[in-house]
């Protein structure tokens, strides 16, 4: 349908929405476990794991050198938070863990399309899966002999399918 907009208004949220600032990139594991949320005792409380409690130190530091320690580890249990997913998939569950990645260091891909990147950034991605794993199977072990499946996102993939133009976590 048709609506009506103030024009003066209209062109004030456009100049603010050009100020905004994008938030940081992200990579993503998704993992799927073979055994239910309550056999693996997952529960629904995300992790949030930290190498130090000087979190803006822990992004900077990574964001200069990203092979230093992963600034934040964040862990989600999505099936153990779904009342129905036991129901719908039983003997199964999922886990997530998100943590921040610098944008630039995907420039080499940034032109190639999706699943048609190349085997040296499958490469990458395979190291990025390792390290994530091991702050995952540290505070939760009892998911390793349980991950039956793992795929990463990267700001690659965040643009490709939600077209945030820098990979971003948070669009407007």
């Amino acid at each position: 349908g048709n609506f009506l907009r103030n024009d003066k208004c209209f062109t004030q949220t456009s100049n603010l929405l050009n100020t905004v600032t994008p938030t940081e990139s992200y990579i993503c594991l998704y993992m799927g476990l073979n055994k239910s949320s309550e056999q693996l005792e997952l529960g629904n409380t995300n992790l949030w794991i930290y190498p130090s409690y000087d979190h803006d130190k822990n992004v900077e530091d990574f964001m200069q050198n990203s092979n230093a320690d992963l600034p934040v580890v964040y862990i989600s249990f999505p099936a153990a938070k779904d009342p129905h997913f036991g129901n719908n998939n039983p003997g199964y569950s999922t886990m997530e863990a998100i943590t921040v990645a610098n944008w630039f260091e995907y420039d080499n891909w940034k032109d190639r399309p999706w699943k048609k990147r190349g085997d040296d950034y499958e490469a990458l991605k395979e190291k990025l899966i390792e390290r994530i794993l091991c702050t995952v199977f540290e505070y939760v072990p009892q998911t390793r002999e349980a991950l039956a499946y793992k795929e990463l996102s990267t700001p690659l993939s965040v643009k490709s399918l939600a077209n945030y133009p820098k990979g971003e976590l948070y669009g407007i």
